[in-house]
């Protein structure tokens, strides 16, 4: 089972992070995790540095990462 996710991607040397959309992580989103997904047809890979809301689960929506 997949975790949907909303992403926003900063890439060095910026600090402005992209809204690159949803996306499916395999594993559950954990800060600090690093995680692969696909976006806009390549594998991206990123590093978790913050879920908003961070009690996403028990409101039932899908989590910013």
């Amino acid at each position: 089972m997949g975790y949907k996710v909303h992403v926003y991607m900063q890439q060095p040397p910026s600090r402005v992070a992209v809204d690159v959309g949803e996306a499916e992580l395999r594993l559950r989103p954990a800060l600090i995790q690093q995680v692969s997904f696909e976006h806009q047809g390549k594998a991206e890979t990123g590093l978790i540095e913050e879920i908003d809301p961070p009690d996403w689960e028990s409101r039932g929506v899908v989590p910013n990462v």
